[in-house]
């Protein structure tokens, strides 16, 4: 395994823990959940074991799964629920200290091999928010600061520290919170001044009033846009009745990626051939590809060591299965 792993060592018990603090602070997203427990693992928590290490949850003290969830629960780390008789997961705590102390490396799997520009980089996909006007005079700076989960929080709490508002649990309500940020809330569901809550609960109350952005890192530009972190979509599919297949890939624009120079690229290198059409809609800028064959592995590769993109960025759909 490459870049001098920090989690080898580690005891099977440290390693689990490590995977679920990941998979909270990393990989989830709302949306995401209420997720069964097994995919839970099987799709968050596993894909966070760095290239190169074995897990066995029978290696644990816990030896099966639905323990060690039951153990984080106690932790305040999650909450477990039955829906239509499956166990899920249907909540985790971002803000717990354990997450918010959590320091997530990348490792890029074969790590110390060839040093092709662009290979392995990684491109760095960063959830967040931009502030409404209102909140301006709480948050300090201007209305296109970019703020993490992570970012809003200390913020806050700067806030709060700054002007003596720091008590047990949580941070009092003063008369500016609830000039900006509390003046479009209903009556029944805003707080009074002088009123504790916890900084989690702070941070949600902003959120409502925040616009959600993601920022794209490539090559060391931080491209931001509106809305939440779109993947790109990777379909094969089959054509003339199932006699052939071909490849689609939307999306790549998100992540600086031209779409003409990649189908050139990629017809060379696969020996195949391929087109580029707009996507359908009247106001559609963007485009799609279309390959001729079935590339998915191939693809998810060339995509990986040229341009970073892990599978975490990419949303495949294989039509071919049936």
């Amino acid at each position: 395994g490459g870049g001098g792993c920090a989690w080898e060592g580690l005891s099977p018990d440290d390693t689990v823990y490590q995977m679920l603090l990941a998979a909270i602070k990393v990989k989830l997203q709302p949306a995401d959940l209420p997720c069964e427990t097994s995919k839970f693992f099987s799709n968050f928590m596993l894909p966070m074991l760095p290239p190169g290490l074995n897990f066995d949850i029978k290696a644990t003290s816990y030896k099966k799964l639905a323990k060690f969830l039951s153990q984080m629960e106690k932790k305040k780390l999650l909450k477990v629920k039955t829906v239509f008789g499956k166990e899920c997961v249907e909540k985790v705590e971002a803000g717990h200290k354990d997450v918010l102390a959590y320091v997530h490396q990348e490792v890029a799997a074969g790590g110390e091999e060839e040093g092709e520009a662009g290979a392995g980089d990684g491109r760095n996909i960063i959830q967040g928010y931009k502030p409404n006007n209102n909140l301006v005079p709480l948050l300090g700076g201007t209305k296109e600061d970019f703020y993490t989960d992570d970012s809003l929080l200390q913020r806050i709490k700067a806030y709060a520290e700054t002007n003596g508002l720091l008590s047990e649990g949580g941070a009092k309500v003063d008369t500016a919170m609830m000039t900006y940020l509390y003046v479009k809330f209903k009556e029944e569901e805003r707080p009074k001044e002088g009123d504790t809550l916890s900084l989690l609960s702070l941070s949600e109350h902003f959120k409502m009033q925040m616009t959600e952005y993601y920022s794209v890192e490539i090559d060391g530009k931080i491209m931001t846009h509106k809305g939440k972190p779109k993947k790109v979509a990777l379909i094969v599919e089959e054509r003339m009745g199932g006699r052939r297949a071909c490849t689609i890939l939307r999306n790549l624009e998100y992540f600086g990626i031209a779409p003409e120079s990649l189908v050139k690229a990629v017809q060379k290198k696969f020996n195949t051939s391929g087109a580029v059409a707009p996507l359908p809609g009247k106001n559609e800028t963007k485009v799609e590809i279309t390959l001729q064959g079935n590339l998915l592995t191939e693809l998810l590769g060339y995509l990986a060591k040229e341009h970073g993109l892990d599978k975490h960025a990419i949303e495949v759909t294989d039509k071919t299965k049936k």
